[in-house]
């Protein structure tokens, strides 16, 4: 968990293993820790999953978010993110689908933090960093 001076962001998984297939949800959690209205929007953010074999593959939506090279960048009109306003001393919670942001993850434990653009440092662009989240996808099973 990191904090300026006027949030502070705390990720937490929604749970802490998962089967194979389903997408682990990740909880990113921004507090108002000013004395004023605060408009808050995701977006700026950056996801840093580590597996035990390095980070997986990313999916062609989140190359694109990105801009990474070789993909063409989402267009604006798509790309919404609407900002909520959170009063003083409250909470908003976003939710984060991984499949959305990772092609099928394998069984095994993974590593989770994000970094979220600090609202309080305007053009400059500093990174607020959550703490770190582990969570194991767990092979899924069948019935006979």
């Amino acid at each position: 968990m990191q904090r300026s001076k006027w949030t502070k962001v705390t990720l937490r998984m929604q749970q802490k293993q998962v089967a194979a297939g389903t997408g682990p949800v990740a909880l990113l959690y921004t507090d108002n820790v000013s004395d004023h209205l605060l408009s808050m929007g995701l977006g700026a953010y950056r996801i840093h999953l580590e597996g035990e074999n390095g980070e997986p593959p990313r999916t062609e939506w989140y190359h694109r978010l990105l801009g990474d090279p070789g993909y063409a960048p989402l267009m604006t009109t798509l790309n919404v993110s609407s900002g909520v306003l959170v009063a003083p001393e409250n909470t908003y919670c976003w939710s984060f689908l991984l499949g959305a942001f990772y092609e099928a993850l394998p069984p095994g434990k993974y590593s989770l933090y994000l970094e979220v653009e600090d609202p309080a440092t305007g053009s400059a662009r500093a990174w607020l960093r959550t703490n770190s989240e582990e969570f194991t996808v767990a092979q899924a099973t069948t019935t006979k």
